[in-house]
This record gives C-alpha cells, structure tokens and sequence, in this order.
C-alpha cells in the first residue's frame, strides 16, 4: 500500500507528528551546542586541520585524496570545510550541524517505520484505510514511536556530540534517504526515478561514510519483506550496480585502514569470534538498556570455551530458528534481524579496526532494527485491539520511554563537553592507559600541572611498553618542570631518554631544565643531541641559543637564535 494512499487527515497528523519527533529530538541536543572539541580525532579532522580553511583547488585534492584517522570520506570533509567557512573554529557550529542532521535522521527513520507498516499492512485493512478508518492509528504510533526513539536514545550521543562522528549522522541520512526511495520505487509502478535516486543517495552514504557498503544487502532484505517475486530482471540485476559500489568501496577502506587494521598476532581469532558473536548481543542489551555509556570499551583476551561465547552463539541461533519459524505468520521479525546483523557485520570485530572492542557509535544505524521491531508490533497491536481499549495505554508508555530517554541523553551529551571530562567519564568505569593519556596532556595543556604528573603518575606506576611509558615519563617531566620542579624534571626525562634513546623532544625538555638549574653544559650537550636527531626543528636551535646566553657565550648564543 503506497503511502499516497493514506488519507489526507493520516498523512497531515504523520507529517505533523514527525515534524515533532524531529523538533524535539533537536531541542533535547540543545545542551551540546555549549560543547567544545574533544582530543580526540577532533584535532585531525578540524581545529589542527588546514587543509579545511580554503575551498579552493588544493582544498577540493586534499578531500579527495586525503585519508583521515584512517578513513576516506570526502563529503564528510566537504562538509568540515564549509563548517569552517561559516563558524571558523567555534565549536559550536560543529555540534550545530550535526545536531540538525541527528534530528532530521530521526523523522526518515519515522518515515521508513511508516513505509513498513503500510507496506505490512492486510488486504483488509488496506480497504480500511483508503476508506479513511483502521490502520491509521497503528501506523501514525508506530513511526512516531520509532522517530522519538531513535531520535532520543542515549546511544546515539556518541555519534551526534561528537564532532569527529559528524560521519556517523551524514551517512545515516542519505542511507535512510536511500532506503526511503528503495522502499517507494518497489512498490511504484513508475519507479525508474526512485530506483536513481536510491542509487545516488547511496553513493553519498559511501562518501560520508564507508560502514554504508551493507545497503546492498539491506536491499535484498527490503525484498524479502516486500515478498517481491524473484525475477532476473528486477530482483537481480537492479543490485549489480550497487553490490559493485559497495566491492569497490570494501576495497578503498581496506586500504585505507591498512594501519588501524590489527593483525591476528596482536589479536588472535578467538578473541575476535567472541567479541564478534557477542557484539550483536551487546548492542541489543545496550539499546533495551542504555546504562553505563562509555566513549571506550576496551578490547580484553577472550577464550572460544568461555561461557560469554556459549550464551553469545545460543542467543543468535535461538532469534534466528525463532524469526524463521514465525516467518510465515510475520516476515517482519527475520527481516528486522537480518537487518540488524548486516549493518552491524561491519564493524562486529571479526576484522578488528583499533583496539576498542565496541563503540556507541557502531550502533548508529544497526540500532534501527530493535526499535523499528518494538514500534511496529506496538503499532499492530494498536490496531488488533482498537483505540479505546490500547491507545491510551500505549501512548503514556511512549511518553514516559521518551522522556525518560531524554534525561538519558541529556545527561550523555555532558560527557562530551569537553577532553578533561570525556576521559574522565571512561577513568570512572575503565581506568585506562588511552584515558589516563589523553587526560593528563589536556590537563598539561591547561595549564592544571599538578593533575597532570598526578595522572602521568598512574601511568608510570602501572608500567607498560617502553614507548608508551618513556611518553609517560616525559610529560610527567614536563609537568614538573613547569611546576618549577627541575630536579625531578631532570630524572623523569631522563628515564624517558633511558627507555627511548631516539626521541629528539625528551633530549631539548631535558636540556630547557639543566639551562634552568644553571647545568650549562649538560643542557648544551642535550640541546646538541635534539638538533642532530632533529635538524629541521628551528625550537631546538631557539633554545641552544638561549642556554649558550645563560652560559655567558653571547655570540654561539645571538648566532642559534
């Protein structure tokens, strides 16, 4: 049943009600518009990005070409530059943009939940509703449902008040848009238009984000739903097209990604079949319960004979054998899930990019399906059972999830207000080196140094990989050194020179401190050892000049600067 068909009255109240999803989707993000940048990708995509300061020629190479944080994602780019020219580097625009985008994303998703419903509907009830009566209502509360939820989930913070997953809410919107037209050129009888626009939206979703490369399969999932007869030319050979973007696509990201890619020595595959197996549970859990959000949860070994992995397995093979029983009865189950597993296939963890092993935003648009499942059984039920004796139940449910969701939210758009408290949150459930990290330069950067050798403190005494530790001991240095503490300066960085002989920076923050305890010489034999493992670095020649004028030699020193 096209959605033309409806009444005018049901498409003014659909349009209205989504209209309000939307709206207040935006209003509940309003407390993020007062966020800044996180450290955390943040930088590379925007405020330490030059390359998004011009629109011109050099501009448009660098979007094509360029590979960010290991993606390749030129309209998401595109979309940064022009950010830029409008708000310069004022946070709020960012969160702006992609506050607009999440609420617009929540009315297609009300509008996919509308399309489904209408498309589900019964030869009798279609006859009801053309006659202006019956299945209205079960359709206008199953997308406004779906809209309200999606839109005002806690889940989707990570995505939308993140500048960096500016990604994440572009691609979401031309992939619904995609499925939209998909959904209306299968049931049209003139659906050359359609078919092309779902193709040109997809190309989109490719270029804002690579995760798209699943629509295809959604597609095929779209046609079981529709019980769309298997012909060749249709059913077949209309997914050529976009199965060969998505090959072409698999392979840029590939590529792309080949250094965030971890190799099976670092993680072996057991570990990656229980994170993968269980992450379709998670996800699930975290969408009924959106308790104890993080922006990180580690990646930890795993054993395939664990009882996490058993549970994991008997829960995916009990959902499937029962959506395949039900089937006949209700399509709607095994197509929902299906869809679930195919967007979320991506980035389950058998192919491990980083190491996290989930991530909120993983979540964005695989976490459609549960909600679309929950809003359109809601919605038959409203039906099978009329307005008086239903609706009025159902209704104050979905205004108490809803507002319960927004608190939720709310609350989850604070985390990300800034690098300080976005660490913080994840030190509170996941004590972490990234996090203890990430915290201690920001609090260095701020000028809290104090708080910074404290957390730099934690890291040292939790020991690691000499890399990473002699980068702890070094800013701990630094800390101290701006604290006008040279002499455990000195022995910090000096353990920093110990586990990491080649690092040119911990050689000149070592000498700056010898300059300043009067250890003339020592600093210019450090400063020395900087500009020769560093030539190129005009600071390091600054500050040899500096400590040669402290010695008293005028003209080494006049000479350097």
């Amino acid at each position: 049943m096209p959605m033309s068909s409806l009444p005018r009255k049901t498409r003014l109240y659909l349009t209205a009600g989504l209209v309000f999803a939307a709206v207040l989707t935006f209003a509940v993000y309003l407390p993020s518009l007062n966020n800044g940048f996180v450290d955390w990708d943040d930088s590379a995509y925007v405020y330490a990005n030059a390359n998004i300061r011009s629109l011109g020629p050099a501009f448009w190479k660098y979007a094509l070409t360029a590979v960010t944080v290991g993606n390749w994602q030129p309209l998401t780019v595109v979309s940064y530059a022009i950010d830029y020219s409008i708000w310069g580097l004022n946070p709020f625009g960012y969160h702006l943009v992609n506050s607009i985008l999440h609420a617009m994303n929540a009315a297609l998703a009300g509008v996919v939940a509308a399309l489904l419903f209408s498309i589900n509907a019964r030869k009798g009830a279609r006859e009801k509703v053309q006659a202006g009566e019956g299945t209205d209502k079960g359709l206008l509360y199953a997308s406004v449902v779906t809209s309200l939820v999606f839109g005002l989930h806690p889940v989707r913070v990570e995505s939308v008040a993140w500048v960096s997953e500016r990604k994440d809410v572009l691609c979401g919107f031309f992939y619904l848009l995609s499925v939209i037209s998909y959904l209306r050129y299968a049931r049209s009888a003139r659906g050359t238009g359609l078919y092309a626009a779902s193709f040109g939206f997809f190309i989109l979703a490719l270029l804002s984000k690579p995760m798209a490369v699943s629509l295809p399969l959604v597609l095929v999932v779209l046609d079981i739903y529709l019980e769309r007869p298997v012909k060749l030319k249709t059913v077949v050979l209309e997914k050529v097209p976009f199965l060969a973007l998505s090959a072409l696509f698999a392979l840029i990201t590939v590529r792309a990604q080949g250094q965030a890619v971890i190799t099976a020595d670092l993680v072996p595959m057991k570990t990656r079949l229980v994170t993968g197996a269980g992450s379709f549970v998670f996800y699930l859990y975290k969408t009924f319960w959106p308790a104890d959000l993080v922006p990180y949860y580690p990646l930890v070994p795993a054993n395939v004979l664990s009882l996490e992995f058993a549970g994991a397995l008997a829960f995916l093979v009990a959902v499937t054998v029962f959506s395949i029983i039900v089937f006949k009865k209700t399509r709607g189950i095994l197509c929902l899930w299906l869809f679930y597993i195919v967007t979320l296939l991506p980035v389950s963890g058998f192919v491990q990019v980083g190491k996290q092993a989930a991530a909120d935003r993983y979540a964005y648009l695989p976490g459609l399906a549960p909600i679309l499942l929950v809003a359109l059984g809601a919605g038959y039920l409203v039906n099978k059972h009329g307005r008086r004796t239903l609706l009025p139940a159902a209704v104050l449910s979905a205004v108490a999830v809803a507002a319960v969701l927004s608190v939720l939210t709310v609350r989850q758009t604070g985390v990300w207000k800034d690098t300080v408290t976005l660490w913080s949150r994840e030190i509170e459930s996941y004590p972490i080196v990234l996090a203890y990290l990430n915290r201690g330069v920001e609090y260095y950067r701020l000028g809290r140094f104090k708080e910074a050798a404290g957390d730099f403190t934690v890291l040292v005494e939790s020991g690691g990989p000499a890399p990473e530790l002699a980068e702890s001991y070094r800013y701990r240095g630094l800390a101290y050194q701006r604290m006008d503490k040279n002499s455990l300066a000195i022995g910090d960085l000096s353990e920093s020179i110990r586990l990491n002989p080649a690092n040119p920076a911990a050689y000149n923050d070592r000498g700056n401190s010898y300059a300043e305890t009067g250890y003339y010489k020592n600093a210019v034999e450090d400063l020395q050892t900087a500009i020769r493992l560093d030539p190129g670095n005009h600071i390091f020649y600054y500050n040899i000049g500096i400590a040669y004028l402290k010695a008293g030699e005028r003209d080494l020193g006049l000479s350097n600067i």
